[in-house]
């Protein structure tokens, strides 16, 4: 979430999502985030706006 400048974010999600892609289920972002096999990825959020990451495959009602 970003009030102001947007930007990004190294985050460490944990080695159970190891290897796995994440993908803005808001839509505000068309890049998807990598975490590599430490669980580590990097999550960006553009300017004023907000960024809701989830697994790559999963759908939101």
């Amino acid at each position: 979430m970003s009030d102001g400048k947007g930007g990004n974010i190294q985050m460490n999600v944990g080695k159970n999502l190891a290897n796995t892609v994440f993908y803005d289920c808001t839509g505000n972002m068309e890049e998807t985030v990598y975490v590599d096999d430490e669980g580590n990825g990097i999550f960006y959020c553009k300017d004023g706006s907000v960024s809701v990451w989830i697994k790559q495959g999963q759908k939101v009602n």
